[in-house]
């Protein structure tokens, strides 16, 4: 036997062996993603003829700085969702349509467009569009109306977001975050809100899931944990009734800037195996608080035929001075919500309709958005705006409808920011107000007053309390009130009509 024919082939296998190690060290490092999308909606279900509102963030993880070159600004795209949906130019959110020059509406197939975007590394985009399902060639119940949200960067990922159509009542829910930006380190609280606007009553457990990397500090009464989902059971959900449960949570150190905090809510049967709802919320995990937005509404819950005012606050607590030279304004836009009009300018709160053309005519509708551009605010500075919606009359909403406003923000071409606020269509009962400063010195004490009213018919006994808000602590309360898991809470007591 010649031995050298053992040692030839281990010498070649040693060399195959080299080589193939070599090839495969040799290969190129998979590139980092160089943005992150996140997309949320403000109902999970539409009906034939209703409209439904997108919330787009994108955020720029990467080191390229979009729109610094004359060829390098970002584009996004989002493809308008199937089943004879169309989007007008005014629920567009300021994008365009891929359809020949610019033609509206723009429809199943096409695209929202928005081009010429500056996105700096570290910062993020909040756009928004609304679209309407067709009422003449309504697609079937359960018909799944899907849009992609891509941009001009092929290294980045997409991100698809889902609606489903439903006719008739069913179980519903949202999300709110209390942030869009959030610093590592800092809290944040979310507001789960679950109605039944069908006929009979029903049962499911809403679930939480808390994202990696996040502690939970203190929830609603009733829940459990585990393996990182909050649960709460609603047994009996009446017909035509709305809640809510909350959750307040901390970033931990693991949490890294830039990345996109989603959290994310279901509705579900007892098993977890079917999902009645789902709803997500979107926020940025930031360096700097950057610019800030809330809304509110008042009367929370609204009748039929009645005004809700949705009162927007923006911020400016981060290193950019908005208005300091003719291209870097502030612009904010809010989508008017399902079921309500914005009837006239005065309702407007000097804001303008985005109807077709920029011609700001009233009434403005569905998916349509109030407009406020070309404003300043410096650095430590807050601006306040309103608006005011009539809610249907006829066809009245059903109780627990939520009427939900989209808020977003733009300035020279970047996107700042964005927020959600929500009013629920329910009957007289008793109502809350609630009022603060509107600006508060870091470390001092300030005061929420809450005052409370039955406006029904009938005698009714009630609870009051108030989750703390996120970096507060609690310093006193009048009338008993006392701190428990992180909620102010008043004894029961009873409230005849008119009291």
């Amino acid at each position: 036997m010649n031995s050298s024919q053992p040692r030839a082939a281990m010498a070649w296998l040693s060399w195959a062996l080299v080589l193939f190690m070599v090839l495969v060290w040799a290969q190129p490092a998979r590139a980092a993603l160089p943005l992150l999308i996140g997309v949320s909606q403000s109902s999970s279900t539409v009906a034939a003829g209703q409209t439904n509102t997108y919330t787009i963030v994108v955020s720029n993880i990467g080191t390229t700085n979009y729109g610094s070159l004359a060829n390098n600004a970002l584009t996004v795209y989002a493809t308008v969702p199937g089943g004879a949906s169309a989007v007008s130019a005014a629920q567009a959110g300021g994008g365009a349509c891929s359809s020949q020059n610019n033609v509206f509406p723009c429809t199943s197939g096409q695209s929202i467009v928005w081009s010429g975007l500056h996105l700096s590394p570290g910062a993020s985009i909040t756009l928004h569009f609304s679209f309407t399902v067709s009422a003449t060639a309504a697609p079937a119940d359960g018909t799944a109306l899907t849009s992609t949200i891509s941009t001009n960067d092929v290294n980045a990922p997409t991100a698809n977001v889902q609606t489903v159509v439903r006719s008739e009542g069913g179980l519903s829910l949202n999300l709110v975050s209390s942030a869009s930006n959030v610093l590592v380190g800092s809290t944040v609280q979310y507001l789960l809100n679950y109605s039944n606007t069908a006929v009979s009553s029903a049962s499911a457990t809403l679930a939480f899931t808390v994202p990696a990397g996040v502690s939970v500090i203190a929830t609603s009464a009733g829940s459990s944990t585990s393996n990182g989902v909050v649960r709460w059971n609603l047994v009996n959900l009446g017909a035509n009734s709305a809640g809510q449960q909350w959750i307040t949570l901390q970033l931990g150190a693991s949490v890294v800037a830039g990345n996109l905090l989603i959290g994310h809510t279901q509705l579900q049967n007892a098993a977890g195996t079917t999902i009645y709802a789902q709803a997500d919320a979107v926020s940025t995990v930031a360096t700097t608080d950057a610019l800030q937005m809330a809304v509110s509404a008042t009367p929370d819950p609204v009748q039929p035929g009645q005004v809700v005012t949705y009162d927007i606050t923006a911020s400016n607590t981060g290193n950019f001075t908005y208005g300091s030279n003719c291209c870097n304004s502030l612009n904010i836009r809010a989508s008017v919500p399902n079921n309500t009009t914005v009837v006239s300018a005065a309702q407007a709160g000097g804001g303008s309709c985005s109807n077709v053309n920029g011609s700001s005519v009233f009434p403005c509708t569905p998916g349509q958005d109030i407009v406020w551009s070309g404003m300043g605010l410096a650095l430590g500075a807050s601006v306040n705006f309103h608006f005011s919606a009539q809610v249907n009359a006829s066809p009245a909403p059903s109780n627990g409808t939520a009427l939900t406003t989209v808020v977003t923000s733009d300035s020279g071409g970047a996107a700042s920011g964005g927020a959600i606020g929500q009013a629920l269509v329910g009957a007289a009962q008793p109502t809350l107000s609630l009022t603060a400063p509107e600006q508060v010195t870091a470390g001092a004490s300030y005061t929420y007053t809450l005052a409370y009213a039955n406006s029904g018919s009938t005698t009714v006994s009630t609870q009051l309390s108030m989750p703390l808000p996120a970096g507060t602590s609690f310093v006193s309360a009048t009338a008993g009130g006392m701190l428990s898991g992180g909620v102010v809470s008043w004894n029961a007591s009873t409230l005849a009509p008119g009291q």
